[in-house]
This record gives C-alpha cells, sequence and structure tokens, in this order.
C-alpha cells in the first residue's frame, strides 16, 4: 500500500509539473505593429531619435496575463528619424551598428527574457500612463545579460495583446562608453543613458 500511495504521489507531480510548463497559451508580436522609438542625448541636451523592429520568439498568457516569453530587437531594422538628410541618416545608423555602440557584426540583435510580471504599485518617476505592471527580465546587448525592470500599461482580451512601457537604459552598464569621458566639450559627450518607448502589439497562434 505504502508502494503504491508513494507512486501515486509521484504521478500527480509529474501531472502537475508538466501541467505548469504548459501552461498559458502562446502569441505572438505583430512585427509591423510593435516598435521600439530611442532617443540619445549629448551632454548639451540635443538628441538623436529612431525607431528599431521588435519581434517575438514566444510570450506566454494565462487568464489574459502575460507570464513570460522572450522578445527581440533586430539591429538590422534601426533608423534615425530627426536628422536633415538621407546621408546623414545613413552615417549615424552606420555608427550606431559599429563596435563603439552595439557592435552588430557580432551581435545582430538585442534580446529581453521576461522573468517575473507583478502588479504595479506606483511610485516610479517617468512611467508610462496607465501602468499597470512592472515587468522584469534580462536584457542582453552585446554579449553581455543583466536584469531590469520597468512599469508598462499591458491589456490582453479577445486573444490580442498590447504592451506600453517607458524605460532607460544605461548603456555603460553593457560595456558601451563611447564618447561618455568628462574631458569632452559637452557637444561631443554623449550621455549614458538612451530613452526608450515600447509599443509592441501581438495576439494569439
Amino acid at each position: 500500500m505504502k508502494h503504491t500511495y508513494y507512486a501515486l504521489l509521484v504521478g500527480l507531480a509529474m501531472i502537475a509539473g508538466c501541467k505548469k510548463e504548459d501552461e498559458g497559451d502562446d502569441y505572438e508580436l505583430v512585427a509591423s505593429q510593435s516598435v521600439a522609438e530611442w532617443k540619445g542625448y549629448l551632454k548639451t541636451g540635443y538628441y538623436n531619435e529612431g525607431e528599431i523592429g521588435v519581434k517575438s520568439i514566444s510570450l506566454k498568457v494565462h487568464e489574459d496575463r502575460v507570464i513570460g516569453g522572450t522578445f527581440y530587437l533586430p539591429l538590422n531594422t534601426i533608423k534615425n528619424l530627426n536628422l536633415p538628410t538621407e546621408d546623414l541618416k545613413t552615417e549615424l545608423v552606420n555608427h550606431l551598428k559599429s563596435a563603439d555602440f552595439f557592435d552588430m557584426a557580432k551581435y545582430a540583435n538585442l534580446q529581453f527574457k521576461i522573468s517575473k510580471i507583478a502588479v504595479y504599485t506606483g511610485g516610479t518617476t517617468g512611467a508610462v500612463d496607465g501602468a499597470n505592471y512592472t515587468v522584469s527580465g534580462n536584457l542582453t546587448m552585446v554579449g553581455k545579460t543583466l536584469p531590469i525592470s520597468f512599469p508598462a500599461k499591458i491589456n490582453v482580451a479577445n486573444g490580442q495583446l498590447s504592451l506600453a512601457a517607458l524605460l532607460k537604459v544605461d548603456r555603460t552598464k553593457w560595456g558601451m562608453t563611447y564618447a561618455t569621458s568628462d574631458t569632452l566639450a559637452d557637444d561631443k559627450r554623449i550621455m549614458n543613458d538612451i530613452d526608450i518607448e515600447l509599443n509592441l502589439k501581438g495576439q494569439k497562434k
């Protein structure tokens, strides 16, 4: 009897474990509707701005709540939107793709893997309007992975998903130290933080 009871417990544990792994529905981002807008600043306050595409590897949703997943930003989609000529835009984008910044020749993507999503309780300066969750996860850039967290407004209903967020990323933590020296003139020194605005749309597979 003891052996039978033990076997039953093991079987139930295995079933519960499988259920946890398989829990949730698969969602994917709609690439044509998902974008990350960025701004990088000089110490003078001048900034360049642009956008980069966002694609999903996988997103898990359970009971209309995102519970995990991974998305990435392909560096070959990066654009500048504010410079006055196409030549200047191309020059800036090529510099951002170089080893001074994202080193696209070695690392084709930025990647973010969600580790936890909790109810947002407020208190974050610059949070997106209507933020209802705090998203935590691991951001990988130039081959280095570090944890970050940010408030986000996430809605899931009728097989559709939307996520909006505002966050700052200190590029120097990932080793991007180009033009950060205090000895540089203000119009040559690039600030550490990059502003990122995420606007993501997804749907159930």
